[in-house]
């Protein structure tokens, strides 16, 4: 399954998810993936983010197809310091 096969989670029309974000940060993401399947994309405002809580879909994003999945800046800042 690639990136792209992945469900559209529906928010907002404008913000997205950002209202969700702002009172419950780290519940929203594990809220989407569960209720998608394992894995879904969320909107924030402009920005698209990928949710996964399937053990499979983790290791194909982190492991086996990894190159598939843009890295946020912060963690492509942080591979420079190891």
């Amino acid at each position: 399954m690639s990136a792209t096969d992945f469900p559209q989670a529906r928010g907002h029309w404008l913000l997205g998810h950002a209202a969700q974000m702002m009172t419950a940060t780290h519940e929203v993401p594990a809220q989407v993936a569960a209720s998608h399947g394992g894995a879904a994309w969320f909107r924030v405002l402009h920005k698209r983010f990928l949710a996964v809580s399937n053990p499979d879909f983790v290791r194909q994003a982190l492991v086996t197809r990894h190159e598939k999945y843009e890295r946020i800046y912060h963690y492509r800042n942080i591979q420079s310091l190891d």
